[in-house]
C-alpha cells in the first residue's frame, strides 16, 4: 500500500496496535527501563488520530506502538490527503527526528 509517495523504496515502519493508552505508556516505561533506542512520541497523528510511540528494533527498524486511532464503516467517504510527510502530521507530542520522513 503506497500512502505517501517517495523516491526511496522500502518499509518505513511496522505498526502493532495496543489496548489503550496505558498500555502505550506501559510499552514506553518499559523499552526505556531496559535501554532500548526511542525513536519519537508518545504523540498523536493528525491522520487516524492514533496516539504513537516509536522505537528502533536492535537492527535499527522502526517499530510503532499505537491506540485511539479512528474507526470507519461501510457509511465512511475516503478523501485524497493533500500535505506532506513532515512534523505537521503530528497534533501533539516530542517533534520526529530528522531522518524519520526521508
Amino acid at each position: 500500500m503506497l500512502v505517501l509517495g517517495t523516491e526511496k523504496p522500502g518499509v518505513h515502519h511496522c505498526s502493532f496496535e495496543v489496548e489503550d493508552l496505558d498500555a502505550v505508556m506501559a510499552g514506553h516505561d518499559y523499552l526505556r527501563s531496559r535501554g532500548h533506542t526511542h525513536d519519537c512520541g508518545v504523540g498523536r497523528h493528525l491522520l487516524g488520530s492514533q496516539i504513537f510511540d516509536y522505537w528502533r528494533d536492535p537492527f535499527g527498524f522502526r517499530i510503532e506502538h499505537y491506540t485511539d486511532g479512528d474507526v470507519v464503516d461501510h457509511k465512511h467517504q475516503p478523501t485524497i490527503f493533500l500535505g506532506s510527510a513532515d512534523e505537521t502530521t503530528t497534533q501533539w507530542g516530542a517533534r520526529p527526528p530528522k531522518d524519520f520522513f526521508e
